[in-house]
């Protein structure tokens, strides 16, 4: 019996992204893929952890810059300021060098080598202050990393690393009637059926 469709993960639906060429080659139709249900289980105590700290669950792919930029925003602002204040002085003296170097004794290369070398100095001053800031505020980090953990845990989808017991043994059947409910819906939705008013989500679908 020949196959409507194939449910495909990420990887697989990539592989699929090469199979038009070759079914129009061989002058078949092209297989149909479609990505299958995937679900992300949101707890309540991340989900106060994201809405606390202000960010979004598809930043935690990243749990690296969520750091960096948080602990950007956890800088003193007399520190921030005077970081920003001589990044334009820098900017402002080199052209001010150009401007007054009419006969062109240093040429404008040179200067703007010596602009990007004092930039580079600087970032990497600002730098080590962000590092001090993500080591003085461990509260911050460790909520970044429950929250990293729990839904992108080793940066991979919380499915393919995280056992799915443990869920089942903090939120019982209800999570799995949930899932089931969200799950029609999605099959619904790829074959136009009508879909139904959704409940409040435990598990969502990313």
């Amino acid at each position: 019996m020949p196959s409507a469709a194939y449910l495909a993960g990420p990887g697989e639906l990539a592989y699929f992204a090469q199979v038009s060429v070759v079914a129009e080659v061989l002058e078949v139709p092209t297989p149909l893929a479609l990505p299958r249900w995937s679900a992300t289980i949101l707890e309540p105590r991340v989900e106060r952890i994201l809405s606390r700290l202000g960010i979004a669950r598809d930043e935690l792919r990243d749990r690296s810059a969520v750091e960096t930029r948080l602990a950007r925003v956890a800088l003193p602002d007399e520190l921030s300021d005077s970081l920003a204040r001589l990044r334009r002085n820098i900017d402002a003296d080199i052209a001010a060098l150009e401007v007054a170097d009419r006969d062109n004794i240093v040429p404008s290369a040179s200067l703007q080598g010596l602009r990007r070398a004092l930039l580079h100095r600087l970032e990497r001053a600002e730098r080590r202050y962000v590092a001090g800031v993500k080591r003085r505020e461990t509260e911050l980090m460790r909520d970044i990393g429950t929250a990293a953990g729990a839904l992108y845990p080793e940066g991979m989808r919380q499915e393919r690393v995280l056992n799915f017991v443990p869920f089942i043994a903090r939120y019982g059947l209800p999570l799995l009637a949930e899932m089931r409910e969200q799950a029609i819906r999605y099959a619904n939705g790829l074959i136009g059926a009508a879909v139904p008013s959704p409940s409040a989500p435990v598990a969502e679908r990313v």
